[in-house]
């Protein structure tokens, strides 16, 4: 993991400039084994197999956003907005084999390799403001540019896919007294399928079970309403 971070105070109000740029590799080499018996009552005849499976990923993430503050006296408040972007590459193999005479023979039918490429853009603004002893406000809007690209090596297939979406998001809270205090708020959220879940191909769990991925998932999105 590498990370750059860079702060700015503009000036003595309060104004702040601030860069962050990440960048994060994550590996992962997955090796398992099945054993297999069979025993057919009739003859007594045991039958054994043995298969083995390679299955490496890595992920590579790249991002970096960039926020301004600035004190506006004239709201009792703030502005904040700013940018951010990443991109992520992940790849993911499986290989698979049948141990026979201790020696590892590919089963190429059953071999997958599959990259997923996304990129996001998103912009924010948020305004906070204490309109009296008894209130404040707090409402923000962030934009966001999804483009992504699923390639199954294995199956010659290719699924992109690129959306545009508004989340919106407003609190508001209510000073009844010191020690009581109303909140109400409502935000628009997304929840994106983890990269796994897009891989259309066949992950054998054991010889009778497997799981397949579907490139086609859509992300979720939520709509929260909420009094504290």
């Amino acid at each position: 993991t590498y990370n750059l971070h860079y702060t700015a105070k503009l000036d003595t109000t309060g104004a702040e400039l601030s860069a962050n740029f990440d960048y994060v590799r994550l590996q992962n080499q997955a090796k398992s084994r099945f054993r297999n018996s069979y025993t057919f009552l009739a003859t007594d005849v045991v039958e054994r197999e043995i298969f083995t499976t390679d299955n490496p990923s890595s992920y590579d993430i790249l991002a970096g956003r960039l926020d301004y503050v600035q004190p506006i006296s004239a709201l009792n408040g703030q502005l904040e907005t700013g940018a951010k972007f990443s991109h992520v590459i992940s790849t993911n193999n499986l290989d698979f084999f049948e141990l026979i005479d201790d020696v590892e023979r590919p089963m190429t039918e059953r071999f997958n390799n599959f990259t997923y490429v996304e990129d996001i853009y998103a912009a924010y603004v948020n305004v906070s403001s204490r309109i009296s002893d008894s209130w404040s406000l707090q409402a923000g809007l962030r934009a966001e540019y999804t483009n992504s690209e699923g390639r199954s090596a294995t199956l010659n297939e290719v699924n992109k896919r690129n959306f545009f979406n508004l989340f919106p998001s407003v609190s508001l809270q209510q000073k009844v007294t010191d020690n009581y205090q109303i909140s109400y708020g409502y935000s628009r959220r997304i929840n994106r399928p983890r990269y796994s879940k897009l891989n259309p191909y066949v992950f054998y769990l054991d010889p009778y079970t497997f799981v397949q991925g579907n490139p086609q998932l859509r992300p979720q999105y939520t709509h929260a309403l909420q009094i504290t």
